[in-house]
């Protein structure tokens, strides 16, 4: 049997740490009044290659604001997702389809994190963008070198 892993962080502590952050684990950052302001949660899933079979993504979703105050959770989940050698999975998705709110803090996080990822030989992908999202990315990445499905 499999326990899910879950942190309860609040705003000005949201960072994890060197804590390790598994697959099946959820992170929930809550505002002084205890309102859930961004979730984030890691698992696996087969990915889409272009013509290719598929094969196994880390995805992590992501549920809420994305600023800079909550952006720093997101990078310590991708960073140990792009980190996990273990898994063999050398493509990280990150699923942005119930962010509600993206800023510029995000936005430059998913360019580091492409950066980081191409370094190490690895892809970044995102999924699920809304028109909000889509807005700010297009405004960052005019040339579109972040993978988007």
């Amino acid at each position: 049997m499999e326990v899910e892993q879950l942190y309860r962080l609040r705003l000005g502590h949201v960072g994890l740490h060197g804590r390790p952050f598994r697959e099946g684990g959820s992170a929930v950052i809550t505002d002084d009044s205890g309102t859930t302001v961004l979730t984030v949660s890691r698992g696996a899933e087969s990915g889409h290659g272009e013509g290719a079979p598929a094969v196994p993504w880390t995805v992590v979703a992501v549920d809420g604001d994305v600023d800079q105050d909550t952006a720093p959770l997101l990078r310590d989940v991708l960073t140990q997702a792009f980190g996990d050698r273990e898994s063999g999975r050398e493509t990280v998705c990150c699923d942005l389809t119930r962010v509600t709110f993206f800023g510029a803090a995000a936005a430059n996080l998913v360019l580091r994190m492409h950066l980081d990822a191409v370094a190490a030989e690895q892809c970044l992908v995102l999924r699920g963008a809304t028109v909000m999202t889509d807005r700010v990315l297009a405004i960052v990445d005019p040339d579109r070198i972040l993978v988007r499905s």
